[in-house]
């Protein structure tokens, strides 16, 4: 498939250098991976191009953008990290969109579908930050007890 090897081709220049990443090549790949996830939506390659297009997004600040082709991912058929997308889901949420219910939501749905994933006890985690300022955190972390 042409298209396919235009994203590999592209893939390269926005990762495989050590400049910072390019915007305008980020958002033309962006539009790549979108347009193959659309024309080809039950090949298994577009589940693999919906988690890359999430974290693009996610990298060049396009947080909503990722939240929904995550949550795509997730539905995809041949998607095989579902319980890291969804914690994903929930961390665009708390850390970027400053949405605290959403992310706990998504942290819980972690939990609940995926209990026996490392992803279940990292969302069990999030949830007691969840909604706090790195301020807060902090504050917190330096009145808890030191353990040894």
């Amino acid at each position: 498939m042409k298209l396919s090897n235009e994203i590999s081709s592209l893939s390269k220049e926005v990762y495989q250098n050590n400049e910072p990443m390019n915007l305008e090549k980020s958002e033309s790949l962006l539009k790549l991976l979108t347009e193959y996830t659309n024309k080809y939506r039950q090949d298994s390659l577009s589940a693999v191009y919906m988690l890359d297009a999430a974290q693009l997004s996610s990298s060049i600040g396009k947080y909503q953008q990722a939240v929904q082709f995550l949550m795509n991912y997730v539905e995809h058929p041949s998607a095989s990290k579902k319980d890291y997308a969804t914690y994903l889901v929930g961390y665009q949420y708390d850390a970027f969109l400053k949405q605290p219910q959403q992310a706990e939501k998504y942290y819980r749905a972690t939990i609940e579908r995926y209990p026996d994933s490392p992803w279940a006890k990292t969302a069990n985690q999030s949830l007691q930050w969840t909604g706090m300022s790195d301020e807060e955190i902090i504050r917190k972390l330096e009145s808890q007890p030191a353990t040894q």
